[in-house]
C-alpha cells in the first residue's frame, strides 16, 4: 500500500492485485486480493481510504500482521470487534459511591462538560483531576474528553 501517510486525495492507490480499481464483493482470502503494505517506522501513521461512489460505506478496516488471518473464523464472519486508536483519550465507566461519581478517563485529553446534549454548550471542566468525583446531586452533566 503506497498511500501510507500520503497527504493528498487519490494519491497512489492500492486494489487488490495491486495494478488497477476492482469492486471486491465480500471478503477475498486469495495473496491477490489482499492488500499489503510494509510500515517501516515506529509512531502513529495515516492510512487514506477514497470512495469512488457518493454513499459509499466502509464499516469496518481490518489490519493484521498474520497474512493467513480470516475475518470468518471471528464473530460469525464479522471479524474482531473495533479497536481504540492507540494514545486516544477514552472515558472510563463511571463508579457511583454516596460521595458522588467518579470520572477518570486514559489517555491525554480535556475534560469538558455540558448541562444538556439537546443544544451542548461543551465546555473545559473546571476539574481536571484525574480521576475526580463529582456531586450525584442537583441537575444532569454530560462529560467527555477531547484531545
Amino acid at each position: 500500500m503506497n498511500n501510507l501517510d500520503e497527504p493528498g486525495c487519490c494519491g497512489t492507490r492500492l486494489v487488490p492485485g495491486g495494478v488497477s480499481f476492482t469492486w471486491v464483493n465480500g471478503i477475498d482470502l486469495t495473496p491477490a486480493g489482499r492488500a499489503q503494505f510494509q510500515v517501516t517506522t515506529q509512531g502513529v501513521h495515516t492510512i487514506n481510504i477514497w470512495m469512488r461512489e457518493d454513499g459509499q460505506i466502509v464499516d469496518k478496516f481490518l489490519i493484521t500482521t498474520d497474512p493467513n488471518f480470516d475475518p470468518n473464523l471471528i464473530a460469525s464472519g464479522l471479524g474482531p470487534p473495533e479497536s481504540a486508536r492507540v494514545g486516544q483519550p477514552k472515558l472510563n465507566p463511571p463508579t457511583i459511591s454516596p460521595a458522588g461519581v467518579t470520572i477518570s478517563w486514559t489517555g491525554a485529553g480535556t475534560l469538558e462538560q455540558t448541562d444538556s446534549l439537546l443544544a451542548p454548550n461543551w465546555t473545559p471542566a473546571p476539574s481536571q483531576a484525574n480521576p475526580q468525583t463529582v456531586p450525584a446531586t442537583g441537575s444532569s452533566r454530560f462529560y467527555r474528553i477531547r484531545q
